[in-house]
């Protein structure tokens, strides 16, 4: 069962926690975002995942490693991060990240990937 979080509550991080360190996932209520917002960022996920993928790889990842960008269904290995052999991911995915640069040096290489320059 994936634990739903209040976002209201005072103890909603020690909630956070717990479900990063059991399940992985969460989802969360009482979050503010009104609901015509939510509608509108579903509905354009399914238009940008319903085009095909040649329209898609014009904002594909530019290289593997690369944090930003499209990833095409089987595109990934996430278990590899593992140091395992494993088959790829049955998933496609979209992924953004911070538009500013950060406000520190970044000295951490698992650090460093999160600061890619945007597409």
């Amino acid at each position: 069962m994936i634990p739903l979080i209040d976002l209201h509550r005072a103890d909603c991080a020690a909630d956070i926690g717990r479900a990063c360190a059991t399940s992985g996932f969460f989802a969360i209520t009482n979050h503010g975002l009104d609901q015509s917002v939510l509608r509108r960022s579903w509905d354009d996920a399914h238009r940008f995942f319903d085009l095909p993928d040649s329209d898609k790889t014009a904002v594909a990842m530019p290289r593997p490693g690369y944090p930003y960008g499209w990833s095409p269904l089987t595109g990934e290995t996430l278990a590899r991060s593992l140091g395992t052999a494993a088959p790829p991911d049955r998933k496609e995915s979209f992924a953004i990240g911070p538009v500013s640069a950060p406000t520190h040096d970044i000295v951490d290489p698992d650090e460093s990937f999160a600061w890619s320059p945007n597409l």
